[in-house]
Order: C-alpha cells, then sequence, then structure tokens
C-alpha cells in the first residue's frame, strides 16, 4: 500500500511542477515586403523574448521576471508566456 501512496504522491509531483505558459495578445498585419507582428507583453524587457520563425509557423516566447518582493496580493501571473501564429505556407 505504501508503494502504492508513493506512486501517486510522485506523479502529482510530475504534473504540478509542469510549468505553465501564458498567451498573448498579436496584431497582425502585412506591408509590401512581409508581416508586422505587434505583441502587447507588460513589463517584458525585450532582452526576455525569444523569437522564431520555423516551418511556417511564429513563436514568441519570454519569461517574466519579478523582483523579491513581499506582496499582500498577487493576482498577475509570474509564468512563461507564449504565442504560436501559423503563417501557412508563404
Amino acid at each position: 500500500m505504501n508503494e502504492i501512496i508513493r506512486m501517486f504522491e510522485e506523479l502529482n509531483k510530475v504534473v504540478f511542477e509542469v510549468e505553465k505558459t501564458e498567451s498573448f495578445p498579436v496584431d497582425i498585419y502585412e506591408k509590401e515586403n512581409g508581416f508586422v507582428v505587434l505583441a502587447d507583453m507588460p513589463g517584458i524587457k525585450k532582452e526576455d523574448v525569444s523569437i522564431s520563425f520555423f516551418d511556417g509557423v511564429l513563436t514568441i516566447e519570454a519569461s517574466k521576471k519579478d523582483e523579491e518582493k513581499k506582496f499582500f496580493i498577487k493576482e498577475r501571473s509570474n509564468n512563461k508566456l507564449k504565442r504560436t501564429i501559423s503563417f501557412g505556407d508563404i
């Protein structure tokens, strides 16, 4: 019985240690020679943003980094941001 309990405890660790990602709004418009992507990522520094384009898919990732603070209320998350956009066959 203890082995079963230990197995479920390990399973819960794996499930709850998975890093959450959040999305963010973007606007995309076409220009004469390409596309422009505008992304709302308040509080994110440009050096904390990673952008890649592979096989017709644009991926934008960033990490929110809060300084160590003693929060009274903390409703905004401190997770990773990620957005993938498929441009198809362009």
